[in-house]
C-alpha cells in the first residue's frame, strides 16, 4: 500500500491498520455470496487489507467520525441484493 496519501496514513496506522494486514474472507464472501452479491476481485484486494479495523478521525470542524470497514456490519441482516438494484446502472 505504498500509494497511500500521508493524511491517509495518519487515520489508519493508529486505528490498528498495517500495511501488511491480511484478513481472511472466507465468511464474508460466502455471506455476500449467499445474499445474491456478486463478489468482484477488486473487492476481495480492498477488504483484505482493510477489513475489520474500526477508524475514528477527527474532521476538520472537530466533529469525530467511527466507521467498521465490513461488509457484515454495512448489509447485516437486512439487505439484500435487490434493496439495491435500483442504484446499478
Amino acid at each position: 500500500m505504498d500509494n497511500l496519501s500521508y493524511d491517509a496514513r495518519e487515520i489508519l496506522i493508529p486505528a490498528g491498520w498495517k500495511p501488511i494486514n491480511e484478513v481472511d474472507l472466507t465468511a464474508t464472501v460466502k455471506l455476500l455470496e449467499a445474499m445474491g452479491y456478486q463478489v468482484f476481485d477488486s473487492v476481495i484486494d480492498a477488504l483484505s487489507v482493510f477489513g475489520g479495523v474500526e477508524y475514528k478521525f477527527k474532521h476538520p470542524d472537530g466533529s469525530l467520525e467511527t466507521f467498521i470497514f465490513s461488509p457484515e456490519e454495512a448489509v447485516g441482516d437486512y439487505y439484500e441484493k435487490e434493496d439495491f438494484e435500483e442504484f446499478e446502472a
